[in-house]
């Protein structure tokens, strides 16, 4: 059963089975790293409950992963700014891909 999982009563994705799962839009990756934020109180939230972050790109219908447990050793942490909190950024290159754009167009 899917759990929407909420930062600042805002919903950001949702949690079913272990995975949590983002709708995302090419405005959600941080350019000058090219690399995508998880709010630190939302992956603090998750731990123990999600064994997978997923993404799916809502232009292109790429979906790509990375295992819950290589977030923090992969990614690294930043604070964006004032009212802003602080962020885990994980590289894009560092997930694995699930469905490519090529793909995703076919279906």
């Amino acid at each position: 059963m899917s759990e929407p999982q909420f930062v600042d009563g805002k919903v950001v994705g949702q949690l079913d089975n272990g995975v949590f799962f983002q709708r995302i839009q090419p405005r959600h990756i941080y350019r000058r790293y090219n690399a995508k934020g998880i709010d630190k109180r939302l992956y603090d939230s998750l731990k123990g409950n999600c064994r997978v972050w997923r993404l799916e790109f809502e232009d292109t219908k790429r979906v790509i992963q990375i295992a819950y447990d290589r977030i923090e050793l992969s990614g690294f942490s930043v604070h964006i700014g004032t009212g802003i909190p602080d962020q885990i950024l994980v590289p894009l290159h560092l997930f694995d891909e699930v469905k490519p754009v090529a793909q995703a167009r076919m279906i």
